[in-house]
C-alpha cells in the first residue's frame, strides 16, 4: 500500500467532503481535500499523490480487516487450557456494577448509540489502552483478558451489523 494512503487511512477516520468530486492527500502532515479539476500536475510531478474516497475506504477496510483477524484469533484458541477458558468465561460476564437498570455496560450503550467508526474507535483505544499498561496496573494474564474481553464483544457487534 503506497505510504501516504496508509498514513491517511489511519490518520483521517472519516471521509470529510459531501461531495465524491474530491480527492484527499497528505501534505505538511495533514490530510487535504483537493476538487478533482483542481489538482495540480506539478503537485503530482513533485511526488505527492492524492487518492479518491474509494481508494481512502479501501485502505480503511484493509486496515480493519486485519483487527478483525486478530479479535477471531481470540476465540476458540486451541492453545488455551480448559481452566484457561473458564476464567476468561468469569471475566466475560458483566460485572453488576458496571450495569445500567437494563443490564447494559457501556460497550453495550456505545454499540448501540455510536456510529460504527465511532464504535470501532473507542474499541481500538480501549484495546490499546491495557496493551500499553501490559503488566504496569494488574498482572499481565489479567491486562490480557481484559483485552481478550474487549476484542470478544466487538467481534459480536461486528458479527451483528
Amino acid at each position: 500500500m503506497n505510504q501516504d494512503l496508509y498514513w491517511l487511512a489511519i490518520n483521517e477516520p472519516e471521509w470529510a467532503m459531501d461531495d465524491d468530486n474530491y480527492k484527499i492527500t497528505k501534505h505538511k502532515g495533514k490530510a487535504s481535500y483537493v476538487h478533482y479539476v483542481n489538482l495540480d500536475h506539478k503537485e503530482l510531478r513533485a511526488g505527492r499523490q492524492s487518492f479518491s474516497r474509494s481508494q481512502w475506504q479501501a485502505a480503511r477496510d484493509e486496515l480493519l480487516a486485519p483487527e478483525i483477524g486478530v479479535v477471531e484469533s481470540f476465540l476458540g484458541s486451541p492453545f488455551s487450557t480448559p481452566e484457561e477458558d473458564e476464567a476468561f468465561a468469569a471475566i466475560e460476564k458483566k460485572q453488576e456494577r458496571y450495569q445500567d437498570a437494563q443490564g447494559e455496560d457501556w460497550i453495550d450503550e456505545a454499540a448501540r448509540t455510536f456510529t460504527a467508526e465511532e464504535f470501532r474507535g473507542a474499541m481500538r483505544f480501549s484495546i490499546g489502552k491495557y496493551n500499553r499498561r501490559m503488566g504496569k496496573k494488574d498482572e499481565l494474564i489479567k491486562e490480557i483478558e481484559k483485552m481478550r474481553d474487549y476484542c470478544s464483544r466487538w467481534l459480536e457487534v461486528e458479527k451483528g451489523r
